[in-house]
């Protein structure tokens, strides 16, 4: 076992029996840092529940459940998924907080499974076969949800069943978007229109969520930041992904960052 000394929780230990899909980099302070100090400082001034969509091999689980968080840890590829669980063993002190989970997150309404870009470029991954509606999991609290699925959160954010759950409970997200990734660009006109109305599909869903909810920023430079769609090149790619989008209807867990700026 590896022990991994954290800028943003208390320590944890990670596996050293690993496939080596991710590197080393993920446990050395530099995996999204402006993200991790932010979902630890929500997470360290509030009794919420944290659930990682695509948790990968565990960054923000093993970041959460060393803060004392109850937590759901949610991953469809198999071989990352023992890795994930692998490293969640390896800390006896919390790893009975910590709910695996080896599906793909969809909704009640759209069972829809989508494979990221990431994905999709590496053909040693298989996949599980199991869906798991993200509704049975956001009952009565308080909940911080970090979603990096590369391109599957559009079937997520378009359904009218989720949002309404979701909009049931006081919440966070923290949303790694990913724009034009399941819209294949092509070289004929046709194609590339058919691309370019995808786009303007999600930023349309965008614009429909920034009505929606109270709060939604963008985390950029280490700071909250408003949204500024037109600035944006919609059509040639996005820097959401590392720069992800914040989307609450909670004052209390906004005003859990403590660097918050409108």
């Amino acid at each position: 076992m590896k022990l991994v000394n954290s800028r943003f929780s208390p320590p944890f230990f990670v596996s050293e029996s690993i496939s080596g899909v991710y590197g080393d980099d993920m446990w050395e302070n530099a995996w999204e840092p402006d993200q991790q100090r932010f979902i630890s400082q929500v997470l360290a001034n509030t009794d919420s529940i944290f659930i990682d969509v695509g948790a990968a091999v565990g960054v923000y689980t093993l970041l959460a459940a060393a803060l004392g968080k109850k937590v759901y840890a949610i991953e469809p590829a198999n071989l990352i998924f023992e890795d994930l669980k692998r490293n969640v063993m390896a800390n006896v002190a919390f790893s009975e907080n910590v709910h695996l989970i080896n599906s793909f997150a969809v909704s009640k309404t759209d069972t829809t499974r989508k494979l990221g870009g990431f994905a999709q470029q590496n053909s040693i991954l298989e996949f599980t076969e199991s869906n798991l509606a993200l509704e049975e999991l956001l009952q009565s609290g308080n909940f911080v949800i970090k979603m990096d699925i590369e391109g599957a959160e559009w079937a997520l954010l378009q359904d009218r069943n989720f949002l309404k759950t979701l909009s049931g409970n006081q919440f966070i997200l923290f949303l790694s978007l990913h724009i034009g990734f399941h819209h294949f660009v092509g070289q004929t006109l046709s194609e590339k229109l058919r691309y370019r109305f995808g786009v303007i599909k999600e930023i349309l869903t965008l614009l429909k969520l920034r009505l929606r909810f109270e709060y939604f920023f963008e985390l950029r430079s280490g700071e909250l930041k408003k949204v500024s769609f037109i600035k944006r090149n919609l059509f040639n790619g996005n820097s959401w992904h590392h720069n992800p989008v914040i989307i609450s209807n909670s004052a209390e867990l906004i005003a859990s960052i403590r660097r918050f700026r409108a």
